[in-house]
């Protein structure tokens, strides 16, 4: 199921395998739409900016994108801080692919940013840290590798992928 959480929160919350389910920002703005109450008007009070939005549990959701020109506030909030990497949206169930995962775990078990250049360095560095904490939390214990990789052609093992694939793929130095 898909979930956002604060990213200051996922070193604690996730364990090291899910960080390979961390989606791309892109990808977790389009299941927040359908996951979580974007509409001001269901809410009491002003929406906090730091916080995350409620989630639709069993309601269709009512928001709609708001007219060009016109401020849809709680949205473009989400946007911003998923980009930022302040909130992180995760989904363990479905299936890692490239095109919707930011990060893999590599062989050695260290977690690997693929397509580092899309995205902001904060959203980056708070996942890598935080994979950092989790795997520390756990005496050491990192991740298995990621299994798969969807380059669109199919999945293959991630070892297999084709070079020019390989190529574009970049390992911060120093966990960043």
């Amino acid at each position: 199921m898909f979930t956002l959480y604060e990213g200051r929160e996922i070193k604690w919350e996730l364990s090291p395998e899910d960080f390979a389910y961390i989606c791309s920002p892109e990808h977790a703005l389009e299941q927040s739409k359908t996951h979580y109450d974007l509409d001001e008007r269901n809410y009491r009070s002003k929406f906090s900016p730091f916080s995350v939005p409620e989630r639709l549990y069993s309601r269709q959701p009512t928001w709609r994108r708001a007219q060009a020109g016109y401020v849809d506030p709680i949205y473009d909030l989400i946007k911003e801080h998923l980009q930022l990497g302040w909130l992180i949206g995760v989904d363990t169930t479905e299936q890692w692919n490239w095109v919707e995962n930011s990060f893999y775990v590599d062989e050695n078990g260290d977690l690997i940013c693929d397509r580092a250049y899309l995205y902001h360095e904060w959203f980056i560095r708070q996942t890598m840290d935080a994979y950092e904490f989790a795997v520390a939390e756990r005496q050491g214990v990192k991740a298995l590798p990621t299994q798969k990789y969807d380059y669109g052609g199919g999945v293959q093992n991630l070892f297999n992928m084709p070079s020019q694939l390989r190529q574009s793929i970049v390992k911060l130095p120093g966990g960043y």
